[in-house]
């Protein structure tokens, strides 16, 4: 009988957790599953044409004439498809978005989130080293908001006579 109350709350929980990410849902039945980012990059051609979801930190923002080329250094994605750490990642990679996307807004070291169609990659130089970029053409675009620092660095759920201990103010000061 536990179990069938476990199955039941579980398939309750699990629309919510779905419902939580920064993409659409129609992006994320077409994207599928979730795809590691460096057997991407190492079997391309396998993944040609398909929708994938990739998270990642702004490296550079370029205009074109009908485009915007965002260059991005790969991130592991948090349950929320939210980038996390960018000592973790595992490549880089462009976006070809449509239009005109304003650089000061998507700035170096941001986050974003993209949804978009694998395209053949481009190989670019890093100082003398040439290195493979995977290429999406964006479908759906999420830039996350700035961080604003010291506004969310307090536990709001601590005892009030806490916040006023030594060790609360070695802590966060």
């Amino acid at each position: 009988m536990k179990s069938h109350a476990r199955l039941i709350v579980t398939l309750m929980v699990l629309p919510l957790l779905y419902a939580c990410s920064v993409i659409s849902t129609e992006m994320k039945t077409a994207a599928g599953p979730d795809v590691d980012f460096g057997h991407m990059m190492e079997f391309t051609d396998g993944y040609l044409g398909q929708t994938v979801i990739l998270g990642g930190y702004i490296i550079d923002t370029e205009n074109r004439e009908e485009i915007t080329l965002i260059t991005l250094l790969h991130s592991p994605m948090d349950m929320t498809d939210s980038p996390v750490a960018k000592d973790k990642s595992q490549g880089r990679f462009i976006v070809v978005a449509e239009g005109f996307l304003d650089p000061a807004l998507y700035a170096k070291d941001r986050r974003l989130t993209v949804a978009g169609v694998v395209e053949r990659p481009e190989f670019r130089r890093i100082g003398t080293k040439k290195v493979k970029y995977l290429k999406l053409k964006s479908r759906e675009i999420y830039l996350h908001t700035e961080r604003v620092p010291g506004y969310y660095d307090h536990d709001y759920f601590m005892h009030p006579y806490h916040r006023h201990s030594l060790y609360y103010r070695w802590h966060y000061y």
